[in-house]
């Protein structure tokens, strides 16, 4: 039922690819502990949010944190910056947050996808980012980039 309605909403075009991802996602839900449940279907929900019913694509904003890290300072920032990817993840608007390495460096970069701008500008003031960014404040240089899909 759910995938049809979603068929209906996203009209003909490209609907098959979108009840594909959809019933993956409802299959994932049926085998996750009730633990998961709620987020496999706010993984569901944004999903569905991001399409723009004219053209199925979908309308997001990703975000590009870059981090050059002190050497003696690596492990302590993995350990924040794990636990930080955990809170933004739970962030309202987020579709997904992840921690990336340079292969034999010590650069990283937190990717994230956000329903709108307005939600990623308010992760990025939120409390735990303010005081992730003070604590590692001497030992990081980071930059912070926004993009959106091009036509």
């Amino acid at each position: 039922m759910f995938c049809k309605i979603l068929v209906l909403i996203l009209g003909a075009q490209n609907a098959l690819g979108a009840v594909s991802d959809v019933s993956r996602l409802q299959e994932a839900q049926l085998v996750a502990s009730d633990a998961n449940r709620l987020d496999l279907q706010k993984q569901m929900l944004n999903y569905i949010a991001g399409y723009n019913v004219f053209n199925t694509q979908r309308s997001i904003v990703k975000t590009h944190v870059s981090f050059s890290v002190k050497e003696e300072a690596v492990e302590d920032f993995l350990v924040a910056a794990k636990e930080l990817v955990s809170k933004i993840k739970k962030a309202i608007g987020n579709i997904s947050c992840n921690l990336y390495r340079e292969l034999n460096g010590n650069n990283f970069a937190i990717i994230e996808d956000w329903e709108s701008e307005a939600d990623a500008d308010r992760d990025r003031l939120a409390p735990y980012v303010l005081e992730f960014l003070d604590d590692f404040k001497d030992d990081i240089l980071f930059s912070y980039k926004k993009f959106s899909l091009v036509d």
